[in-house]
Formats: structure tokens, sequence, C-alpha cells
């Protein structure tokens, strides 16, 4: 597993996550193995976190989530 928290683009389909980019590559989200919410540091200005484990077509496993202050969705982790 590895930490890597960056932006990345997200496309929802009907709601539900359908793909992300990351490193000039699109990854399809076939599954979402779990998913939780994080409140944040409310005194440090973090807002909401829902955090999402899914897997890809391709067998990879990724940590996703949407960071409600920023407007933001980043990946968290990538499982190796």
């Amino acid at each position: 597993m590895r930490l890597v928290d960056a932006p990345i683009d997200v496309a929802l389909a009907q709601g539900r996550l359908a793909r992300f980019r990351w490193q000039d590559r699109i990854y399809r989200v076939t599954r979402i193995v779990d998913q939780w919410s994080y409140l944040g540091r409310w005194w440090a200005g973090e807002g909401e976190w829902r955090f999402y484990r899914v897997e890809t077509a391709d067998g990879g496993l990724f940590e996703l989530y949407w960071d409600a202050a920023a407007d933001q969705w980043r990946l968290y982790r990538v499982y190796d």
C-alpha cells in the first residue's frame, strides 16, 4: 500500500463512481468495496471527507475521497 493523496478527475454515472483519471490514465470502477465518512478537524477548517475503496476493471484497488470543503476528489491510497 502506498499513500498518494493527489487530486484526480472523477466521472460519475447515475450518482455512482464510474471512472477516474490519475497520471494520464483512466481507471474504470467496477466495484465499491467499502465506503465511510470522516468529519474532519472542524477547528482546522476541514469539512467532511467521503472515502471509497474501489476495485477497477484491471484488478487494481484504490482509495478515493471527496473533500466537501475543497469541492475536490483525491486519490488517497493505492494498494499494490
